[in-house]
């Protein structure tokens, strides 16, 4: 079971140790580049998005609607991804902005990682929190987490938080409009995809929460598989989606309906 950095301190260790009996009986020293901080997604595989294309869609079910149009209830999304281009990376949306739009997880044009909330009941209305460029995290692995605590109301976006590899990057809230909750819509749940637009990149370890986690539970969770998650952790989990290889079956109520196009089975 993986306990945040932890298990990867500890991979390091046995690492030295087993390399270091060999190789300290000629008098030779180990070194370690404690400078080298990139981190590693948990998991065997990941699905590639071509930026093009390929999308992952979840059909239209209610348990991904988060407001009834008057209330909302909190949510959390999880995920890891590498991200060939930091430009609208798409993570995971529900709906299209000023048609049936509810929620999106994504970055915009200025490779700001953004978490949003849409009002459909009035025109150009959204809930949203921002965190700075995150262009230098391109070509490598990061875990990012939006969560929601569910107040809704014009003060939504104070209960809205992002993270990336755990620490709490929220930088910029705003809103748009006169906000009271999100709407109950027929939008489909789609992962790599929004609006038209692809992500470039790779995703894998996608949650969904029907509930705000913390800011303990996200760190706690950045480094576990579906398997190590427990207590808490699984607490209002609607969906699980591991995307180890391209065509990944997942955990949870809904299952992946389309891949690139092509159906599973």
């Amino acid at each position: 079971m993986r306990f945040g950095l932890g298990a990867t301190v500890a991979k390091v260790a046995t690492n030295i140790r087993t390399f270091g009996i060999a190789f300290l009986r000629d008098n030779l020293k180990i070194f370690f580049n404690f400078k080298d901080t990139d981190l590693e997604h948990v998991g065997r595989g990941s699905a590639s998005f071509d930026g093009t294309n390929d999308v992952v869609t979840i059909s239209d079910n209610s348990v991904f609607s988060f407001g009834d149009g008057s209330t909302d209830q909190g949510f959390s999304i999880t995920a890891w991804v590498k991200m060939i281009d930091a430009t609208n990376f798409q993570i995971m949306n529900k709906g299209v902005f000023n048609t049936d739009g509810e929620w999106n997880f994504r970055t915009n044009s200025s490779d700001q990682l953004i978490f949003a909330l849409y009002d459909e009941s009035v025109s150009n209305t959204h809930e949203s929190v921002v965190s700075s460029a995150i262009t230098s995290n391109q070509n490598q692995w990061i875990h990012v987490a939006a969560t929601y605590d569910g107040r809704g109301g014009t003060s939504a976006n104070d209960g809205m938080e992002l993270y990336i590899n755990g620490i709490n990057s929220t930088n910029t809230r705003s809103g748009l409009g006169t906000y009271v909750a999100m709407e109950n819509l027929a939008g489909d749940v789609t992962i790599g995809a929004g609006n038209s637009v692809f992500a470039e990149g790779s995703i894998a370890q996608v949650g969904i929460w029907q509930r705000q986690l913390s800011s303990s539970e996200i760190l706690n969770i950045v480094y576990k598989e579906y398997s190590d998650l427990s207590g808490t952790e699984l607490t209002h989990l609607l969906a699980w989606y591991p995307l180890l290889t391209n065509t990944e079956s997942s955990v949870g109520k809904e299952g992946i309906d389309r891949y690139d196009g092509n159906s599973l089975t």
